[in-house]
Protein backbone atom coordinates (compact mmCIF):
# COMPACT_ATOMS: atom_id res chain seq x y z
CA UNK A 1 0.00 0.00 0.00
CA UNK A 2 0.85 3.75 -0.30
CA UNK A 3 2.23 5.34 2.25
CA UNK A 4 -0.21 8.93 2.97
CA UNK A 5 1.12 11.50 0.76
CA UNK A 6 3.11 9.32 -1.53
CA UNK A 7 3.91 10.68 -5.32
CA UNK A 8 4.67 9.63 -8.65
CA UNK A 9 7.35 11.45 -11.14
CA UNK A 10 5.78 13.38 -13.23
CA UNK A 11 7.03 11.86 -16.37
CA UNK A 12 4.46 8.86 -15.15
CA UNK A 13 7.23 6.29 -13.99
CA UNK A 14 7.17 4.83 -10.84
CA UNK A 15 8.66 6.46 -8.29
CA UNK A 16 12.51 5.30 -7.65
CA UNK A 17 12.10 6.39 -3.68
CA UNK A 18 8.84 6.05 -3.20
CA UNK A 19 7.09 2.95 -3.05
CA UNK A 20 4.97 1.40 -6.08
CA UNK A 21 2.42 -0.86 -6.20
CA UNK A 22 3.49 -3.74 -8.23
CA UNK A 23 0.91 -3.59 -10.86
CA UNK A 24 1.55 -0.20 -11.60
CA UNK A 25 5.07 -1.02 -11.72
CA UNK A 26 4.94 -3.93 -14.54
CA UNK A 27 2.05 -1.36 -16.35
CA UNK A 28 4.41 1.02 -16.81
CA UNK A 29 6.90 -1.40 -17.68
CA UNK A 30 4.78 -3.09 -20.41
CA UNK A 31 3.96 0.22 -21.59
CA UNK A 32 7.04 1.36 -22.35
CA UNK A 33 9.33 -1.57 -23.50
CA UNK A 34 9.01 -2.53 -26.80
CA UNK A 35 8.90 -6.25 -28.05
CA UNK A 36 12.64 -7.13 -29.30
CA UNK A 37 12.72 -7.26 -33.27
CA UNK A 38 13.76 -10.17 -35.26
CA UNK A 39 16.90 -11.13 -37.15
CA UNK A 40 17.53 -13.90 -40.00
CA UNK A 41 20.02 -15.57 -38.33
CA UNK A 42 22.17 -18.67 -39.70
CA UNK A 43 20.79 -22.19 -38.70
CA UNK A 44 24.60 -23.07 -37.82
CA UNK A 45 24.71 -20.21 -35.84
CA UNK A 46 20.74 -20.95 -34.22
CA UNK A 47 21.72 -22.89 -31.56
CA UNK A 48 20.14 -21.66 -28.09
CA UNK A 49 18.39 -19.03 -29.99
CA UNK A 50 14.62 -18.57 -29.90
CA UNK A 51 12.39 -19.00 -32.89
CA UNK A 52 10.32 -15.72 -33.63
CA UNK A 53 8.40 -17.29 -36.37
CA UNK A 54 7.55 -21.06 -37.26
CA UNK A 55 9.23 -22.53 -39.57
CA UNK A 56 7.11 -24.79 -42.33
CA UNK A 57 8.76 -27.64 -44.13
CA UNK A 58 8.68 -26.73 -47.91
CA UNK A 59 8.62 -29.99 -49.09
CA UNK A 60 8.45 -33.50 -47.80
CA UNK A 61 11.37 -34.93 -45.22
CA UNK A 62 12.54 -36.80 -46.53
CA UNK A 63 11.98 -35.81 -50.04
CA UNK A 64 12.38 -39.60 -51.43
CA UNK A 65 12.38 -43.33 -50.05
CA UNK A 66 16.18 -43.72 -48.84
CA UNK A 67 18.22 -46.17 -47.34
CA UNK A 68 17.96 -46.18 -43.21
CA UNK A 69 21.54 -47.93 -42.85
CA UNK A 70 24.21 -48.89 -44.80
CA UNK A 71 23.08 -52.25 -47.30
CA UNK A 72 21.98 -53.83 -50.36
CA UNK A 73 18.77 -52.70 -51.90
CA UNK A 74 16.85 -55.42 -53.21
CA UNK A 75 12.90 -56.19 -54.05
CA UNK A 76 11.74 -57.94 -50.86
CA UNK A 77 9.79 -60.36 -52.89
CA UNK A 78 13.06 -62.10 -54.33
CA UNK A 79 14.71 -62.71 -50.75
CA UNK A 80 12.01 -65.47 -49.76
CA UNK A 81 13.28 -68.52 -48.82
CA UNK A 82 16.81 -67.36 -48.49
CA UNK A 83 19.16 -69.19 -45.63
CA UNK A 84 22.88 -69.53 -45.07
CA UNK A 85 22.12 -73.24 -46.65
CA UNK A 86 20.28 -71.77 -49.27
CA UNK A 87 21.99 -68.24 -50.31
CA UNK A 88 20.23 -66.27 -53.37
CA UNK A 89 22.53 -64.56 -55.77
CA UNK A 90 21.41 -61.33 -57.34
CA UNK A 91 22.87 -59.18 -60.08
CA UNK A 92 24.86 -55.87 -58.69
CA UNK A 93 23.46 -52.86 -60.66
CA UNK A 94 25.28 -49.37 -60.69
CA UNK A 95 24.14 -46.49 -58.72
CA UNK A 96 21.21 -44.80 -60.17
CA UNK A 97 19.84 -47.47 -62.28
CA UNK A 98 16.62 -49.08 -61.97
CA UNK A 99 16.31 -53.06 -60.55
CA UNK A 100 15.85 -55.59 -63.00
CA UNK A 101 14.59 -59.12 -62.05
CA UNK A 102 17.08 -60.00 -59.22
CA UNK A 103 18.89 -56.79 -59.03
CA UNK A 104 20.56 -55.39 -56.55
CA UNK A 105 22.23 -52.22 -55.60
CA UNK A 106 25.05 -51.23 -53.09
CA UNK A 107 23.65 -48.00 -51.15
CA UNK A 108 24.56 -46.15 -47.92
CA UNK A 109 22.37 -45.01 -45.17
CA UNK A 110 20.23 -41.78 -46.59
CA UNK A 111 20.74 -42.80 -49.90
CA UNK A 112 18.15 -43.03 -52.45
CA UNK A 113 16.27 -46.02 -53.18
CA UNK A 114 17.07 -46.98 -57.03
CA UNK A 115 13.52 -47.30 -58.98
CA UNK A 116 12.00 -50.86 -58.10
CA UNK A 117 13.80 -51.86 -54.76
CA UNK A 118 11.43 -51.69 -51.55
CA UNK A 119 13.85 -52.70 -48.95
CA UNK A 120 17.85 -52.90 -47.82
CA UNK A 121 19.57 -56.05 -46.53
CA UNK A 122 21.98 -55.28 -43.59
CA UNK A 123 25.36 -55.87 -44.68
CA UNK A 124 25.69 -58.71 -42.21
CA UNK A 125 23.23 -60.73 -44.38
CA UNK A 126 25.02 -59.93 -47.93
CA UNK A 127 28.21 -61.22 -49.22
CA UNK A 128 29.87 -61.24 -52.94
CA UNK A 129 30.22 -64.32 -54.61
CA UNK A 130 32.98 -65.30 -56.82
CA UNK A 131 30.86 -64.17 -59.87
CA UNK A 132 31.02 -60.01 -58.44
CA UNK A 133 27.18 -60.74 -57.63
CA UNK A 134 25.32 -60.32 -54.49
CA UNK A 135 24.45 -63.12 -52.31
CA UNK A 136 21.45 -63.19 -50.10
CA UNK A 137 20.77 -65.43 -46.81
CA UNK A 138 18.40 -63.64 -45.02
CA UNK A 139 14.83 -62.96 -46.28
CA UNK A 140 13.21 -59.63 -45.31
CA UNK A 141 10.46 -57.77 -45.47
CA UNK A 142 9.18 -54.68 -47.46
CA UNK A 143 10.05 -51.08 -46.07
CA UNK A 144 12.82 -52.85 -43.86
CA UNK A 145 15.24 -50.52 -43.23
CA UNK A 146 13.69 -47.69 -44.99
CA UNK A 147 12.74 -43.90 -44.46
CA UNK A 148 9.84 -43.37 -46.72
CA UNK A 149 9.32 -39.81 -48.40
CA UNK A 150 7.27 -37.63 -45.83
CA UNK A 151 7.68 -39.95 -42.68
CA UNK A 152 9.64 -37.08 -40.71
CA UNK A 153 7.24 -34.45 -42.21
CA UNK A 154 5.13 -33.68 -45.33
CA UNK A 155 4.93 -30.88 -46.77
CA UNK A 156 3.74 -27.44 -45.32
CA UNK A 157 3.62 -29.06 -42.19
CA UNK A 158 5.34 -27.17 -39.25
CA UNK A 159 8.69 -28.13 -38.37
CA UNK A 160 9.13 -25.95 -35.26
CA UNK A 161 6.47 -23.61 -33.93
CA UNK A 162 7.48 -20.09 -32.94
CA UNK A 163 8.65 -19.64 -28.87
CA UNK A 164 11.01 -22.55 -29.35
CA UNK A 165 14.81 -22.53 -28.15
CA UNK A 166 16.64 -24.54 -30.44
CA UNK A 167 18.57 -27.25 -29.73
CA UNK A 168 21.29 -29.66 -32.14
CA UNK A 169 18.52 -31.95 -32.26
CA UNK A 170 16.36 -28.99 -33.79
CA UNK A 171 19.76 -27.95 -36.41
CA UNK A 172 20.04 -31.13 -37.35
CA UNK A 173 16.64 -31.05 -38.57
CA UNK A 174 16.22 -27.84 -39.95
CA UNK A 175 19.52 -28.77 -42.27
CA UNK A 176 17.59 -32.09 -43.13
CA UNK A 177 15.11 -29.98 -44.44
CA UNK A 178 17.61 -27.34 -46.42
CA UNK A 179 16.76 -24.51 -44.33
CA UNK A 180 19.89 -22.45 -44.31
CA UNK A 181 18.32 -18.98 -42.31
CA UNK A 182 15.73 -18.81 -39.40
CA UNK A 183 13.92 -16.36 -37.90
CA UNK A 184 15.24 -15.76 -34.40
CA UNK A 185 14.42 -12.83 -31.78
CA UNK A 186 17.00 -10.16 -31.48
CA UNK A 187 19.64 -10.43 -28.51
CA UNK A 188 18.63 -7.50 -26.36
CA UNK A 189 21.09 -5.01 -25.22
CA UNK A 190 21.43 -5.05 -21.43
CA UNK A 191 22.67 -2.03 -19.36
CA UNK A 192 23.17 -3.04 -15.56
CA UNK A 193 23.50 0.06 -13.11
CA UNK A 194 24.71 -0.86 -9.88
CA UNK A 195 23.72 1.65 -6.85
CA UNK A 196 25.78 1.89 -3.60
CA UNK A 197 28.42 3.89 -1.52
CA UNK A 198 32.10 3.13 -1.25
CA UNK A 199 31.25 -0.39 -3.10
CA UNK A 200 35.03 -2.13 -4.39
CA UNK A 201 35.08 -3.96 -7.48
CA UNK A 202 35.96 -7.46 -7.22
CA UNK A 203 38.86 -6.81 -9.50
CA UNK A 204 40.45 -4.64 -6.50
CA UNK A 205 43.34 -5.01 -4.42
CA UNK A 206 41.99 -6.93 -0.75
CA UNK A 207 41.29 -5.21 2.06
CA UNK A 208 40.46 -6.10 5.02
CA UNK A 209 37.57 -3.33 5.19
CA UNK A 210 36.51 -3.69 1.64
CA UNK A 211 32.95 -3.82 0.32
CA UNK A 212 32.70 -5.84 -2.87
CA UNK A 213 30.16 -5.48 -5.64
CA UNK A 214 28.80 -8.61 -5.77
CA UNK A 215 25.06 -8.17 -7.74
CA UNK A 216 27.14 -6.30 -10.36
CA UNK A 217 29.11 -9.86 -11.48
CA UNK A 218 25.98 -11.71 -10.44
CA UNK A 219 23.55 -9.92 -12.90
CA UNK A 220 26.21 -9.99 -15.63
CA UNK A 221 26.41 -14.25 -15.44
CA UNK A 222 22.40 -13.92 -14.94
CA UNK A 223 22.17 -11.77 -17.90
CA UNK A 224 25.26 -13.37 -20.54
CA UNK A 225 23.27 -16.54 -19.49
CA UNK A 226 19.83 -15.31 -19.98
CA UNK A 227 19.73 -13.43 -22.62
CA UNK A 228 22.94 -12.96 -24.46
CA UNK A 229 22.06 -16.93 -25.57
CA UNK A 230 18.51 -15.36 -27.20
CA UNK A 231 16.88 -17.69 -23.98
CA UNK A 232 13.85 -16.78 -22.37
CA UNK A 233 13.69 -14.50 -19.56
CA UNK A 234 13.80 -14.79 -16.30
CA UNK A 235 10.38 -14.24 -15.07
Amino acid sequence: MRDKGQRERSDGAPGLIDRTRVKAALDWIDKNVAPLGVDFGSVIDAVGRVLAEPVDATADIPRFDRAAIDGIAVRAEETVGASAYNPLSFRPVPQGEALPKLGAARVDAGEPLPTGADTVVPLEYASLDAAGGYEIIEPVEAGGHVEHAGSHAARDAILLPAGRELRPYDIGLLALAGVSHVPVIRRPAVRIVVTGRGLSQSDAPSSSAAVYDTDGPLLRAGAARWWNSGGPLPY
